[in-house]
């Protein structure tokens, strides 16, 4: 059973999965789609889940360090492993198609009233956006002309979902 979310190439051709071993550990794995070759784990030490695809091919996905989460990426092969964000995180929330801009949902310790932010942080370095200060769902239309975001309002945890179009 898989437990730690999965995401599907472009093209179709590999998926790539979290899947927990026998000890509870939380890995990283590829398998083609048309299972021509065996699924192949991804070696690590410590839980890695909410794998996605960048544009190029390479693997963005979360990894826990030292009782933190934080945002990696490596290749298919599993070679180059590295930090991305240096900042630790809660959730990977979602990448943009075009693999620029990274969603995370992080705590907000100096903010007691709203503990939680989801903050978009520019792929490669840059000042990163707030786009809640609350937890809220984001994610991306499958050709990135859209943003979806859902958020909380009232009792009884109704959602509102709105739609904004992406500027290029």
């Amino acid at each position: 059973a898989m437990d730690g979310g999965y995401d599907v190439t472009n093209d179709g051709d590999r998926v790539a999965f979290a899947n927990k071993d026998d000890k509870g550990i939380s890995h990283l794995w590829i398998a083609s789609t048309d299972h021509r070759t065996s699924p192949v784990q991804l070696t690590s030490m410590e839980n890695e889940d909410s794998p996605s695809f960048l544009p190029n091919g390479d693997l963005i996905y979360r990894a826990s360090a030292g009782g933190k989460n934080y945002v990696y990426t490596r290749k298919q092969d599993g070679s180059g492993r590295k930090k991305l964000l240096e900042e630790s995180i809660l959730e990977l929330a979602a990448v943009s198609p075009d693999g620029r801009w990274v969603m995370v949902f992080q705590e907000e310790d100096k903010d007691k009233d709203h503990p939680y932010r989801v903050r978009a942080y520019p792929n490669g370095g840059g000042t990163p956006v707030v786009v809640c200060r609350s937890l809220c769902d984001v994610a991306w239309s499958v050709d990135g002309k859209y943003l979806y975001l859902s958020l909380q309002f009232g009792p009884m945890d109704t959602f509102r979902t709105h739609l904004f179009p992406v500027r290029s």
